[in-house]
């Protein structure tokens, strides 16, 4: 990819990049300068040949990346300084804007996985985890026992589990939720 064909990745993704910053607790004018580091490092990514399959949950999961570094920075900053709390500053862990942008990024990505997987096992998988159908229900509906539909159900899992850890670093906080998703491309 050329620097021509990042000019329309940067008008395409810019301002919802902002947002997620500003969303974040960060001024205008930080935002700004975050998000053309989220695109700088986009490009030296390019520049190096580096394979990038889902560029808009890259540059997401690098813009959360950054996000995280400048509260580090910043609290860093402040206890070397001994500088007093802003009032826009949260812990980005009990932040509920910053929790649902981050699920709504591995749903897309879970979404993207669960197409590369076979028929059968999207099908189970919309049943069971997008639509909450009970498994005995569709067992029923399949015309297959319980305990065969059980197996599929953990094999499908499985399958796009894998899919998620061969793409992407996962960490997970003491409450098992999902704290952060790095591609790892």
């Amino acid at each position: 990819m050329t620097k021509k064909e990042i000019r329309p990745l940067w008008n395409e993704h810019r301002e919802r990049i902002i947002q997620l910053f500003k969303r974040g607790g960060v001024p205008q004018e930080e935002a700004e300068d975050l998000s053309q580091e989220v695109f700088y490092k986009l490009l030296k990514k390019l520049e190096a040949n580096s394979k990038i399959y889902n560029l808009g949950s890259w540059i997401n999961t690098a813009a959360r990346n950054k996000l995280v570094d400048f509260y580090r920075l910043r609290n860093s900053m402040k206890q070397v300084e001994g500088l007093p709390e802003s009032g826009y500053q949260q812990s980005l862990e009990t932040d509920e804007e910053f929790r649902n942008c981050l699920e709504q990024e591995v749903m897309y990505c879970f979404n993207y996985f669960l197409k590369e997987l076979d028929a059968e096992s999207q099908f189970i998988l919309t049943a069971v985890e997008l639509e909450n159908k009970s498994q005995k229900m569709l067992a029923v509906e399949m015309g297959i026992s319980y305990p065969t539909l059980r197996s599929k159900v953990q094999r499908a899992r499985q399958k796009i589990r894998e899919k998620f850890f061969e793409a992407c670093t996962i960490n997970f906080d003491p409450a098992g939720r999902i704290a952060s998703c790095t591609a790892k491309c």
